[in-house]
């Protein structure tokens, strides 16, 4: 296995097992106690946190810059 390949291993590990996913089981279990960990909940919840959490940022920054 290339040297290219085992590093996109890692960084799509990385990206879709903590940043996606973690964040997402976190919030889902809230709403919902029996959530499975990698689950359609867990990733949709994920995606839909950090889409929140970046239009967060770019209004604060778009209100900061006017």
């Amino acid at each position: 296995m290339p040297v290219g390949e085992v590093v996109g291993h890692v960084l799509v590990e990385i990206v879709l097992e903590f940043l996606i996913k973690g964040p997402g089981f976190v919030i889902a279990r809230m709403i919902r106690p029996n959530v499975d960990p990698d689950g359609a909940w867990s990733i949709i919840t994920g995606l839909l946190f950090w889409a929140l959490l970046g239009g967060l940022v770019y209004g604060t920054y778009r209100v900061i810059a006017a």
